[in-house]
């Protein structure tokens, strides 16, 4: 979960052995993919938005190509919400994800938060990345932001409150 204002996350990747203009073809065509209007678009560097959704305003997603490394910023696209429950590190890691998979030439780079495990459901030995709150999280959360203010940041560090997903099936983990 990014705080700021606005809110955003940003990773940067290399892209060895590809010439930028295959980088921005690629992107291109994972922005379209994933439905992502794109605003404005040069050979070193793209603008994209995310729509409206639940869980969100919209993000902005900024993309730059410098020589042979790919940099992906996703923001929040109201300038005012300071929070992103995880919403920004999802959209650069669903867009990394799938440009490294079909890219071979790209060194991908794990969240900060993995960790590796059998997944219950495709029973394959895989990265486990932690994101977000899940329900128990965003309860408990909510108690104490209500209650005792000065420990509603408890939820943020315990484990068993976050968001648990597989990296080879997507599903989520309890």
């Amino acid at each position: 979960m990014a705080f700021g204002f606005p809110a955003y996350h940003q990773e940067t990747v290399s892209c060895r052995g590809m010439e930028p203009s295959a980088i921005h073809d690629a992107v291109v065509k994972r922005l379209i993919e994933f439905k992502w209007g794109i605003r404005f678009e040069s050979a070193t560097e793209i603008l994209a938005s995310s729509s409206l959704s639940l869980s969100s305003w919209g993000e902005k997603i900024e993309i730059r190509i410098s020589g042979d490394s790919l940099f992906v910023k996703s923001s929040c696209a109201m300038p005012t919400q300071c929070l992103d429950w995880g919403k920004n590190k999802k959209n650069v890691f669903k867009f990394l994800s799938a440009f490294t998979q079909q890219n071979s030439a790209i060194e991908p780079q794990q969240p900060k938060e993995v960790m590796q495990m059998a997944c219950p459901f495709c029973h394959e030995e895989a990265p486990i990345i932690s994101s977000g709150l899940n329900n128990s999280g965003l309860i408990l959360f909510i108690v104490l932001i209500l209650f005792c203010v000065p420990l509603c940041w408890l939820p943020f560090v315990i484990d068993g409150c976050k968001k648990k997903t597989c990296s080879k099936c997507g599903r989520e983990i309890q």
